[in-house]
């Protein structure tokens, strides 16, 4: 009779975990994380720079300003399109020729980060832009002799 018991109670256990097996794939297979890289051509569409390895920085071509960083730390992507800092990143140089993105941890709030897409493109003074030439100084006039 006990093993009788036991083993109505196994069945309906499994029956019961089955059930809500299936019921979590159908209902939200949506919810599963990806880690995905993220990718120049995927995130800026007029190019980009990527960095994979610290320290996370990029130098724009000739014509061209760092428009973007977008960083990747864990299962997340975060962009910044000026300087400033979220509490985790902060990015310094965004609309110059030369910017970086430091920050990062391990806790759960600030993942390490993976890697950095600095989108390039068009800016207000691009890299390599001619510096204007000095204006001719004044000819000295002669000084009257005594």
């Amino acid at each position: 009779m006990r093993n009788r018991k036991l083993g109505l109670n196994l069945l309906l256990f499994s029956l019961a975990m089955a059930i809500l097996i299936g019921a979590q794939m159908v209902q939200s297979p949506a919810n599963v994380a990806m880690a995905t890289r993220v990718n120049p051509e995927d995130v800026c569409p007029s190019g980009g720079i990527k960095d994979d390895a610290g320290p996370w920085e990029a130098t724009a071509s000739e014509g061209l300003v760092i428009l973007d960083a977008v960083v990747k730390a864990g299962t997340t992507t975060t962009t910044f399109n000026s300087d400033g800092s979220n509490g985790c990143y902060t990015a310094s140089g965004i609309g110059t020729c030369h910017a970086t993105v430091t920050g990062g941890g391990t806790s759960r709030d600030c993942k390490e980060i993976s890697h950095v897409v600095f989108c390039t493109g068009p800016g207000d003074e691009p890299c390599g832009s001619p510096e204007p030439s000095p204006s001719p100084s004044p000819s000295p006039s002669p000084s009257p002799s005594l």
